[in-house]
């Protein structure tokens, strides 16, 4: 069973639009590596006791692939970078959760553009998508959306 649950936009101070630091990811458009999300910040904001991350190399960016531990829960938590996003680029998904009826709702306060979605299937999984500048941020998480908003803070300040 399909559920989708609708998420409200706070903006709790996520990164605003302000332009991008001169060399960062979001001023480049290179997708950093996973030493921007190191295990110790995403566990802690997450609130999870999470292993790796393991890195996956994309064509259009970066994956970071946190676990838990043997004996865990199986949803993964993940981080993902995409290189040289744009308006259009970052509205492909969003758009493709709203042709699936799957609210996709706005948020106002986090960098260029952001949205929210709440998905569930086995588990609530959370999904927050940032644009800065020219770097696309998306958090999967099975977290509460208040500890998601946590880690994309932290996330934002390493790439902007």
């Amino acid at each position: 069973m399909l559920a989708v649950v609708g998420l409200t936009g706070a903006a709790c101070g996520g990164g605003g639009d302000s332009k991008p630091r001169e060399g960062t990811p979001a001023a480049t458009g290179v997708a950093p590596g996973c030493d921007v999300v190191p295990l110790d910040v995403a566990s802690k904001s997450l609130k999870l006791e999470l292993t790796g991350p393991v890195e996956q190399k994309r064509t259009s960016g970066t994956t970071c692939v946190f676990a838990r531990p043997a004996g865990g829960a199986s949803a993964t938590e993940t981080v993902y970078f995409n290189a040289n996003e744009s308006k259009e680029s970052f509205a492909i998904i969003r758009e493709g959760y709203e042709k699936n009826n799957v609210k996709a709702n706005k948020i106002k306060g986090w960098g260029d553009e952001a949205y929210a979605v709440r998905i569930r299937l086995f588990v609530d999984t959370n999904t927050f998508s940032v644009r800065k500048g020219r770097i696309g941020v998306t958090i999967t998480s099975v977290a509460e959306f208040p500890e998601v908003r946590t880690l994309m803070k932290e996330v934002l300040k390493r790439v902007s």
